[in-house]
This record gives structure tokens, sequence and C-alpha cells, in this order.
């Protein structure tokens, strides 16, 4: 695909979600920092975790089954992420057995965001939303493999979705749910595991 100008110049008005604009980020060092918005503005990732978020985002919507849902993803997105992506399912439909998204009424999302500048904002919508006890709960997923953010990195992402997302009058008192299922080495084999922040863990 040729990179053009007006690209470069999209892909940085429109930064990435706040988990991974806060990774572009080197603290006291501008030219480092200049340096991965450029790798981001120039390059082009081998995948996405879009297909998995479309049918994690079904299952909750329409009680979507595994089965279906892998069929969906074999089909998705870039070859090179289909495995990722159909991991990234299966951990997710596994956790939904335990903490049951699918089993609350689904409700349309906000569409959040936070600007970074007078024209520069970062997206913030959920990938999904739920009523729960009254309250409306908005749910972020992130497919990363690994969560490499230390201490300051996982604040500032609390803050750019508290400010965002979960300060939007809805959710103002709810408890927004980030949830990760990095990978980890088990007796069965490496297998991702959900890892759920929750509204307030990284003030």
């Amino acid at each position: 695909m040729k990179t053009t100008l007006q690209s470069v110049l999209r892909k940085v008005a429109n930064p990435p979600a706040p988990q991974n604009w806060v990774r572009l980020i080197v603290p006291n060092d501008e030219v480092a920092t200049a340096s991965r918005i450029a790798n981001l503005a120039l390059g082009v990732p081998a995948f996405n975790y879009v297909p998995a978020a479309k049918m994690c985002h079904d299952r909750v919507k329409l009680q979507l089954d595994l089965e279906t849902a892998l069929k969906a993803i074999a089909k998705a997105g870039a070859p090179a992420g289909r495995d990722q992506n159909a991991a990234f399912v299966k951990a997710f439909f596994s956790y939904d057995e335990v903490r049951r998204y699918s089993e609350a009424r689904y409700v349309d999302s906000y569409q959040g965001f936070f600007p970074i500048s007078r024209d520069v904002k970062i997206p913030t919508k959920p990938a999904f939303t739920v009523l729960e006890n009254r309250l409306q709960v908005p749910v972020v997923l992130c497919g990363w493999k690994s969560v490499p953010l230390d201490n300051t990195q996982r604040r500032i992402v609390a803050t750019v979705y508290e400010s965002g997302l979960f300060s939007y009058g809805a959710y103002r008192h709810a408890p927004g749910e980030i949830a990760f299922f990095p990978e980890f080495e088990t007796a069965d084999g490496l297998l991702r595991m959900p890892e759920i922040w929750r509204r307030g863990d990284h003030e």
C-alpha cells in the first residue's frame, strides 16, 4: 500500500485508542516520542483485533455462540492475525461464562473522546455497554497478548477513560471496565487469561 502525505496526516490527526496512544509517549524525551508517532503514521500493522472485537460485541448483544464466532474469525481480517483473533475470542467467551455480560441487557454505547489538542482527539468508545443494577456499564476491550504498561502509563490510560468516557452522564456512577486477555504459560500450554481494570483501580 502506497503511503501518501494525506494518509500520514490522517493517522496523526486520528490517534489510536488510549492504551495504544500511551505507548507512543516517552516521558521527558520529545525526540523519542516523535519517532514513535512517525513510525505509527508511516507503518501498516500486520493485523488488528477488529474481527475479535466484533465477535465479542455480538456475543453480548446477540448471544453469539463460540463455534459461529470462530467460523467467522477464520474468514475475517488479515490472515496473519486470525490465530490471535481466535485466541482472544476464546478467552473472552470463556470469561463471559463467569462474568455473564451476555446475560445482561445490552444498550447502545456512547462515543467518547479525550482532546489532546484543539483539533486532535483520542477515541474512547467502549466495545459494548450493558445495564446492570440500573447502571450502564461500559466495557473496553484490548486484544494485546501482553500488557507492557508501567504504573504511570496505566494511570494515564485510566485518566483518559475517566475523563473521556466514564464521566459521561449515563456512565458517571457506573463501574466501567477495561478488559485485557494477556497470554500466559499454563499446564495446558499458552492460554489467554483475563486482566480486568475496574474504574478507580489506577487512580
